[in-house]
């Protein structure tokens, strides 16, 4: 069974792109800014290791592992971004990103989600185009108006990474709903510094808050002031609260 899907993004005020500044307003930042340094990301593999908590109960959660890696395709730097989730050595979830490498401005993205769906998508300037079937057959034809380019959710964390980040500094940018195909703004905030002991010592890290649609309950990332990587997280949604630890290995 086949059905088309046409659905208009969310209405985005389209203003003249910001630059980059510190207190006051966040950013209104727009795909393919110069703001965005794609060359703060590193080639490499970050494993992510995470633990759930629910109604005082700690658990091991699932294992993740994030690739970076630079590919030419007619011509121009592409940054191809992997994603996998694995729990119990079971795939959940395998995304693939492809972006421009200086702007993280998103190309396409296919993902699979082990007993849901599998999505493949191309961004275009002002509409998403592609396909998602579910595991019952059913094809769902994506076409996407938007106001205005979008991010894909997939780089939330790498964009965060590629900002100018400083004490005060604040983002919000429009990202496209892989799940409800619309598009909804998020926004980020740096909180500020902090020592985060590791096990090789400890390093300076910035403190970010990424608002993901709940303003209650942002999510938070540290992210290291010299290499850029991040170093952990936490984020709480209801009862429920993750903490995630990374690690890496570069190319």
């Amino acid at each position: 069974m086949k059905k088309t899907v046409m659905v208009l993004g969310m209405a985005v005020a389209m203003s003249a792109p910001a630059v980059a500044q510190s207190g006051g307003d966040p950013v209104d930042l727009w795909v393919g800014t110069d703001i965005v340094d794609g060359s703060l990301l590193e080639e490499g593999v970050e494993t992510i290791t995470n633990s759930i908590t629910r109604a005082g109960e700690t658990s091991e959660g699932p294992i993740s592992w994030e690739e970076l890696q630079v590919v030419w395709q007619n011509g121009k730097s592409i940054l191809r971004h992997t994603s996998t989730v694995s729990r119990n050595g079971t795939l959940v979830v395998q995304d693939t990103t492809f972006y421009d490498a200086a702007t993280l401005a998103p190309l396409s993205h296919y993902s699979v989600h082990t007993g849901r769906r599998t999505l493949h998508i191309w961004y275009g300037e002002d509409r998403v185009t592609g396909t998602r079937t579910m595991t019952d057959g059913t094809e769902e034809q994506v076409n996407v108006a938007l106001e205005r380019k979008a991010y894909d959710p997939s780089s939330l964390l790498l964009l965060t990474r590629a900002l100018p980040l400083e004490e005060g500094f604040g983002a919000s940018f429009p990202m496209f709903d892989h799940e409800n195909l619309t598009v909804k703004m998020m926004s980020i905030w740096v909180v500020g510094k902090e020592w985060i002991e590791t096990s090789d010592g400890g390093t300076e890290a910035w403190k970010v808050s990424i608002n993901m649609g709940n303003a209650d309950n942002p999510a938070e990332y540290w992210i290291d002031t010299n290499s850029r990587q991040s170093i952990k997280s936490a984020a709480r949604w209801n009862d429920v609260s993750i903490k995630s630890w990374s690690s890496y290995q570069s190319e």
